[in-house]
């Protein structure tokens, strides 16, 4: 393992540390590593990125992945749990990427034993971004990514069904009853219904830092097109974090999040 990966900040139950004072079983992503996806959901973007957690996506645009560090838990629900900034959330689809700094997730029991029983699942706990120090800066970036089904059901054409129907006849012990079919018919209708569906983020950032204040603005929109057709879900995203100090002992500061979807179903 590198020097640096050693001297890195990992999040742990009771605050940080180093990762080599770290005797816990920890993994980190940084914000850098997730932002460069095309996804509604920033957990989408570890997919095959740490050892042991498994994410399933249901395929519907905007819904949230199923996560699984340590495995099911029988007796209790399976959810790991979520940490934003010290908080306890039930889920982070309120988070654009765009305003992640590192994701760490706790799956031992030590590294979890000072959240009790709601981190017997494991615990992912995320870190924000703040504004950097000494500058201002403006922060443009925008992805666009493609969802495809790869693996459609084989199904006969209009040939091979008069084919098999004229078989099922013919072992027909009685006779045939009246038959309105329409033979001639070859719909496809998984191409009827299905398309190549498009994904698109954008994130906007602001963020300034003087002698006084401490300022980083953040926007961010998701269009996420279904691969059935008609199915849409769009996500509009604002973030202010500030802090202005008043004295060098005295600081007042907040962290303020705004977000709506909006979700076209298929019915």
């Amino acid at each position: 393992m590198a020097r640096n990966d050693l001297d890195q900040v990992v999040v742990v139950g009771y605050g940080t540390q180093k990762k080599r004072d770290v005797t816990g079983s920890i993994a980190s992503v940084k914000g850098a590593d997730i932002e460069k996806y095309a996804v509604t959901n920033p957990i989408a973007a570890l997919q095959g990125k740490v050892p042991g957690l498994t994410i399933t996506n249901s395929g519907t645009p905007g819904s949230s992945p199923t996560v699984r560090i340590r495995g099911v838990n029988s007796t209790n629900s399976a959810n790991p749990l979520y940490i934003v900034d010290g908080q306890m959330v039930d889920n982070i689809d309120f988070l654009n990427p765009a305003d992640i700094e590192t994701i760490d997730l706790l799956r031992d029991a030590s590294s979890v034993a000072i959240y009790g029983l709601r981190g017997a699942n494991g615990v992912i706990a995320i870190t924000t971004k703040v504004s950097a120090r000494g500058k201002t800066t403006v922060n443009f970036q925008s992805t666009v990514g493609i969802q495809k089904i790869i693996d459609k059901i084989d199904v006969t054409d209009a040939n091979g069904f008069i084919k098999l129907y004229n078989t099922q006849l013919a072992n027909l012990v009685a006779a045939p009853p009246q038959d309105y079919t329409n033979y001639k018919a070859n719909t496809d209708w998984q191409d009827l219904i299905l398309r190549d569906a498009t994904i698109n983020t954008n994130s906007l950032s602001i963020s300034n830092n003087s002698e006084k204040s401490t300022t980083l603005i953040n926007l961010g929109y998701n269009d996420q097109d279904g691969v059935v057709k008609y199915s849409n879900f769009k996500k509009f995203i604002a973030r202010l974090n500030q802090e202005i100090r008043i004295t060098d002992k005295i600081k007042i500061g907040g962290n303020f999040t705004g977000f709506h979807f909006r979700n076209e179903p298929t019915t």
